[in-house]
């Protein structure tokens, strides 16, 4: 855990980081931020009154992180301790290095690895590049924990030793629940609440290799453990899913946020390539040049995808290369395996199973058009390839090990080797590129003058104002308009006590009143939210291709220029207060509320015609 976390923390340059604001902010991390806040200031995750105003977001209904149970409560834990969402976020980043050190170091010791060894190469899993690269967008993903889990029990699935074993011969609970069998069971429960990804990973790699199981010792009775352990995790995924189905059976399930399609399986599956081909920024130069190579060829195919994260490093890549031999040539031997399988043996089978499960084209978009497209990301099995491939680097170096005992050279020889594969291995995952030492002094500038922007509109405004934000964007999952990015709209949130916003109100329901409203006029959408309730209008200048021009002069001319500006020119706010109170006397009250009910329950026509009287400029 030590060597992890000195080490990551060596190669992302911690000491340089303001920890209260984001080690690596912006797209999908900023959905992270939300669900630290969101638990800052709640409790929990799954409703936040502040966002989509006049109604709310509720995550029920868009289960980001429903599977992720553990790590919310990990967040929760964190939350005693401050209220700044990035100190959450960035503590829970810099944990993960330790928290996979240690889940792959018990897992390789109970498989049987000595304990230097053990040491050395749960260090290195901890280390691999997937972890950095995912960083802080993919926060729950890049702290694959459950991964060496997941592999352990697919291990045990393939082995000759029973996973349950009846005790005595009282009742069922008594001779089934004994201290050993409730272990396997515990372990699913982890799995199956540490990320709903590596949880299906899990299950299927278990069945298949059950199956394969089955078919060698033609014993079909081999199938009723493995198939208790899939049952296990997908009970645990069942209960943290329960309030989004409970919502979905009262409310209809919404057929538009995070909508999926098989064919993304195909853009985000496994490459084998994208396994053991170095990254482009390797600091061994010879690497570098194969793996910038590889990149402008995937690069000419398309955009990015994820299969850039998956890189295993060339100890992961020698260890992978080394279990695809050894898998190989079982495959190609005659007759069934005789005795009980080996761990080598079973890692290598293990692993090709993995591959298959995941590559383009194969199983990937099997599983998307007859079971569910929802599970798109395919590559992401990588860190269970990651980790059989470390388990045989552990392997060999205890074999190595073994037979440099006896005299002081041996021994110092024994321990510089370890010192070498670890130093090597650090030395090739990491690397001084913009994906591991970030512009820690930019992203602080940013965030501190959105935190003062923020402070500035809290002051002129009451506690529970409401915000009209613009431009409009969907939430989920929509691309940014010009220079922004993913998730913006849900920044200034992150740095507000008490106010209302009009981002992240979710696509595809009522209560994204602002899609229906994209074609009507700029004075006569003003006039509605107005009317509705909304204090202020925010302006996101970046969001625009004319930096805003447009809108901020369109603002001016009818409630006057911008009462706060943030420090770095991005952000215009208005303050509504007086053009509603104008609003209020030229149309009366209950015209007022009818424009409300126009604006927020969208009726575009019923708008047009009660905003003429309130939408003139005001020099008018």
């Amino acid at each position: 855990m030590a060597l992890a976390l000195g080490f990551a923390s060596l190669a992302i340059r911690l000491w340089r980081a303001d920890f209260s604001v984001p080690l690596r902010p912006g797209a999908d991390a900023t959905q992270v931020l939300m669900l630290a806040k969101a638990i800052i200031d709640h409790g929990w995750f799954l409703h936040i009154p502040e966002l989509g105003a006049p109604y709310g977001l509720s995550l029920a209904d868009f289960p980001a992180a429903a599977g992720d149970t553990i790590s919310m409560l990990v967040f929760r834990f964190f939350a005693l301790f401050t209220s700044n969402p990035a100190v959450v976020v960035n503590l829970y980043f810099v944990a993960g290095f330790p928290l996979v050190a240690l889940s792959a170091f018990l897992v390789l010791r109970r498989l049987g690895a000595s304990r230097p060894t053990s040491t050395v190469v749960a260090a290195l899993y901890a280390l691999l590049p997937p972890h950095f690269l995912r960083g802080e967008m993919h926060l729950f993903l890049g702290a694959y924990i459950s991964a060496p889990i997941g592999c352990y029990l697919i291990l045990r699935t393939l082995g000759d030793e029973p996973i349950f074993v009846r005790v005595g011969t009282g009742s069922t609970f008594s001779t089934w629940g004994s201290r050993r069998n409730l272990k396997p069971l515990a372990l699913c429960v982890l799995v199956g609440a540490l990320g709903t990804d590596y949880a299906i990973f899990t299950m299927v790699l278990i069945i298949v290799c059950a199956m394969l199981g089955v078919a060698w010792t033609r014993r079909p009775r081999r199938l009723v453990s493995p198939l208790v352990l899939v049952v296990a995790i997908a009970a645990t995924l069942a209960v943290q899913y329960l309030p989004t189905f409970i919502y979905h059976v009262r409310h209809g399930p919404d057929t538009v946020a995070a909508k999926r399609y098989p064919y993304e399986s195909e853009s985000y599956g496994l490459k084998i390539a994208a396994l053991v081909l170095p990254q482009p920024q390797d600091r061994i130069a010879p690497l570098a040049t194969i793996g910038r190579v590889y990149a402008t060829q995937e690069a000419d195919l398309g955009p990015p995808n994820e299969d850039s994260l998956d890189t295993l490093g060339v100890i992961g890549a020698i260890g992978f290369l080394g279990l695809l031999a050894i898998g190989i040539a079982a495959i190609v031997r005659r007759g069934p395996p005789s005795g009980p399988p080996s761990l080598a043996n079973r890692a290598a089978l293990a692993t090709i199973v993995a591959v298959l499960a995941g590559v383009t084209g194969g199983f990937p978009i099997l599983f998307a058009i007859f079971i569910s497209p929802e599970v798109r990301a395919w590559n992401r099995i990588a860190v269970f390839i990651g980790f059989f491939a470390m388990l045989a680097v552990a392997l060999v170096l205890d074999r190595v090990r073994s037979r440099l005992v006896g005299g002081r050279r041996q021994r110092l020889a024994a321990w510089g080797i370890l010192g070498a594969v670890l130093l090597l291995g650090v030395y090739d995952q990491t690397n001084n590129g913009p994906a591991f030492v970030a512009p820690y002094g930019k992203f602080a500038a940013t965030a501190h003058s959105t935190g003062a922007l923020v402070a500035a509109i809290e002051r002129e405004l009451r506690a529970g104002a409401s915000v009209w934000q613009l431009p409009y964007t969907a939430f989920p999952e929509t691309p940014p308009h010009a220079a922004e990015q993913s998730y913006d709209q849900l920044v200034p949130y992150l740095y507000s006590h008490g106010l209302h916003w009009s981002g992240g109100a979710l696509k595809g329901r009522p209560t994204d009143w602002q899609a229906q409203l994209t074609n009507v006029p700029l004075p006569t959408v003003l006039a509605g939210v107005s009317a509705s309730g909304f204090n202020g209008v925010l302006v996101d200048r970046l969001a625009y291709k004319d930096y805003g021009a447009a809108v901020v002069g369109e603002l001016t001319s009818f409630v006057g220029p911008p009462s706060i500006s943030s420090n770095d020119g991005r952000y215009a706010f208005f303050d509504l207060r007086t053009y509603a109170r104008a609003l209020r006397a030229r149309i009366g009250p209950t015209r007022l509320a009818a424009l409300s009910r126009a604006t927020v329950r969208p009726d575009p026509a019923r708008l047009r015609a009660l905003a003429r009287a309130g939408s003139s400029p005001r020099s008018r």
